[in-house]
């Protein structure tokens, strides 16, 4: 590696060596006043809370990946900004492992039902209405309309939208899914 990388520069390597020069990003403390170039560009930029009044924390990608940061102007994208203290589940930390849908973040769908057809027993006598006992089926379409009923002759009143309600069989766990896409695994590296 180049002494010439500038200090706070971050590099991936494909291995667990570090070398001479660079610190593994792994959130662990430093004194301020032995790498001072660096504590110049990070600051307390990823501390915790935890450190002492000398000490900085180095940034902490272990599982993470590199987003860029700034204010974003007419694209369409959220800005991303380096904050302090960093917090890796609040304002600071973007994206997840896992991810588990919302209802607003459900594909719209539709549940269908069966076909069926409603009964109801008519109780009274006049004005078209039948004796007690006699039974009117109607079938219904997919929007709740009344189609048609059993004897052909016999009145009923369609009343769509009202009445009892019934609940479609449920599918689905609500569970998270994985949320990664297809990685190489490289140990980030800070240059002090």
């Amino acid at each position: 590696m180049s002494r010439r990388e500038a200090p706070g520069t971050t590099k991936g390597i494909r291995g667990s060596f570090i070398p001479w020069g660079w610190f593994a990003e792994d959130g662990t403390t430093r004194v301020r006043t032995d790498y001072p170039a660096l504590f110049a560009v990070i600051g307390t930029n990823f501390n915790t809370g935890a450190e002492s009044i000398l000490e900085f924390r180095l940034p902490d990608s272990r599982g993470k990946a590199d987003v860029g940061a700034g204010h974003d102007t007419g694209r369409g994208l959220s800005s991303r900004l380096i904050t302090a203290p960093y917090d890796i589940t609040g304002p600071s930390a973007v994206g997840g492992e896992t991810h588990t849908l919302s209802t607003g973040e459900s594909v719209p769908h539709n549940h269908s039902a069966p076909a069926h057809n409603h009964r109801w027993l008519s109780a009274g006598g006049g004005n078209g209405v039948q004796g007690p006992g006699v039974g009117v089926t109607a079938t219904f379409n997919s929007a709740g309309a009344a189609t048609g009923q059993a004897d052909g002759t016999d009145n009923y009143t369609d009343n769509a939208g009202s009445g009892s309600t019934g609940a479609v069989s449920s599918t689905g766990a609500a569970t998270a899914h994985n949320n990664m896409p297809p990685a190489l695994i490289a140990t980030k590296m800070i240059k002090w």
